[in-house]
């Protein structure tokens, strides 16, 4: 295809107004960074207190909906009219890889010290309930909550491209299909430009965590300081190499690379079990399956209605709009690997699958930071209420065996994750503003590369200015809240369309046809 004939194949104005408006943010933000800090701050408050309780009801509800599918006749129903691609073995593997990420090693460290500072229900800080409770609501963010966001967006992208056959998974048309081709074209354009800054601000969150984190572990190993061209230089290195070998047609090596990276970050996470507090571990993450199991409703309503200590606002609503953020990607890509499986093992090997890698990665890493503060070896707590949250972490990294080794091995796994991520979300925003994909349902590479670098650009001004915890909280809230309305309703006409066409049927006729 000739220049001119891949720019017409770009939707243009999707694209010009979706950047614009990142650049506006960023920029913005760059220029006037004590100012966006304060409006972040106030908006924060006025979105976690006006729209908290619905993130609380619409993940509770969304769970509800997932467990009646399973259970029901239309839990039988087939994705695709051909084998699996992967078999259940494969599917649940790739779900509890799914689990992990750079972020993933961002909170492994520091999570259950924010909440052993400052933990919910009124409990004394620092206590040993407050360590017990600390892990517990980790696990609460991590655990089926998490997955069943993840799983709800999963089911009008599933329905729109196995049921209706619309081999589109553009978001528009996903909601068009749902609600049985009634949305006008300018509102389809608008569900799509809220994809890209839904999934932008959710890389952005990401990478604004992890980029300060991985300068932190590179500038120790060589011995150098800290600068913002060292944070541009990471960015710029994972955007261009990554991206550009994709170009020139490598994906069997990155897809060795990723392998590669998988089997790093297992080996980190094997190390840091055998040389830490195993029966500590052991013991305190048996004890918070516990509480969570026991607890579960109690922690999904919780909103402090009296006391308003903001713990369920600041910490359980932020964790459910950010996984939100990630929600229609994540939903691609359960899709994409469901074929050929029925939609009950789909949902459970999300929610099951998922989980797990989340509990034992995150049980692990969070268990070896609490018995460093517990047994003094590490003032976890001082550092992180002092704001050095990528400074402990290092720290951490250097109590364990070979601190040098495994600094290293630590930095590749989350650069890595951070490749990936950027892979994956330049490729999902290539695809939805290119008007034809290719033979192989694949945008042009350079295009690809373009939303790579766009991408890349909002979380480098967030760590430009040092953006406080609460401005990173203030983008997930704000991406999160329009596209909650969208997957809801994407989701009421998905459900409506599965009544319609097997409501009828009996479980076995829905087996039958759908075999």
């Amino acid at each position: 295809m000739d220049g001119k004939k891949q720019r017409r194949n770009i939707d243009l104005p999707l694209t010009i107004i979706s950047t614009a408006l990142v650049l506006l943010l960023g920029i913005s933000i760059a220029i006037f960074p004590q100012k966006g800090k304060m409006v972040a701050d106030k908006l924060l408050w006025l979105l976690l207190n006006g729209m908290g309780s619905g993130f609380l009801w619409f993940t509770i509800i969304s769970l509800g909906v997932l467990t009646w599918l399973v259970f029901s006749k239309y839990g039988e129903i087939k994705l695709g009219k051909t084998d699996p691609q992967f078999s259940k073995m494969q599917f649940f593997a790739m779900m509890i890889c799914a689990g992990f990420g750079s972020a993933t090693l961002y909170w492994g460290f520091l999570e259950t010290i924010y909440y052993y500072i400052a933990p919910p229900f009124g409990i004394e800080a620092q206590s040993s309930l407050a360590v017990e409770w600390a892990l517990t609501y980790n696990y609460f963010h991590w655990g089926p909550s998490a997955w069943a966001l993840f799983t709800i967006c999963a089911i009008p992208v599933c329905y729109s491209f196995y049921i209706k056959e619309e081999r589109q998974l553009k978001l528009s048309v996903v909601c068009d299909n749902a609600l049985g081709g009634k949305l006008s074209s300018p509102l389809k354009k608008i569900i799509d430009g809220l994809f890209i800054v839904t999934a932008m601000g959710g890389v952005s969150i990401t990478l604004g965590l992890s980029i300060p984190m991985i300068s932190k572990c590179i500038t120790d190993l060589l011995g150098i300081s800290e600068s913002f061209a060292m944070n541009v230089g990471i960015i710029l290195f994972i955007s261009v190499i990554f991206t550009l070998s994709s170009y020139i047609g490598l994906q069997k090596g990155m897809s060795k690379l990723s392998d590669l990276n998988m089997y790093l970050c297992i080996i980190f996470t094997i190390v840091v079990f055998i040389v830490g507090p195993k029966l500590f571990s052991i013991n305190n993450a048996t004890n918070a399956i516990g509480l969570l199991i026991t607890n579960y409703f109690k922690m999904s309503f919780y909103t402090d209605p009296v006391t308003q200590g903001g713990f369920p606002q600041n910490w359980t609503v932020f964790y459910f709009a950010y996984w939100f953020t990630y929600g229609p990607f994540m939903g691609i890509f359960i899709t994409r690997i469901a074929k050929g499986h029925k939609l009950k093992d789909v949902i459970m090997m999300t929610l099951v699958a998922g989980s797990i890698g989340s509990f034992i990665m995150m049980g692990i890493f969070q268990n070896y930071t609490l018995n460093l503060q517990l047994t003094g070896a590490l003032d976890a707590a001082g550092m992180l209420a002092a704001g050095k949250d990528a400074e402990l972490i290092l720290q951490v990294l250097k109590t364990l065996p070979f601190p040098q080794i495994m600094i290293a091995i630590f930095a590749i796994v989350a650069i890595l994750f951070m490749a990936t991520t950027l892979d994956g979300c330049s490729f999902t925003l290539a695809s939805v503003t290119t008007k034809k994909l290719d033979s192989n349902d694949n945008p042009n590479p350079i295009f690809k590369l373009y939303w790579c670098m766009a991408i890349a650009f909002f979380p480098l001004m967030l760590v430009l200015i040092d953006a406080p915890i609460n401005t990173i909280k203030t983008i997930a809230m704000v991406v999160a809240t329009p596209m909650l309305i969208v997957i809801g309703i994407a989701n009421y006409g998905s459900i409506k369309g599965l009544l319609t066409n097997f409501g009828k049927l009996t479980k076995e006729e829905i087996k039958s046809i759908t075999k």
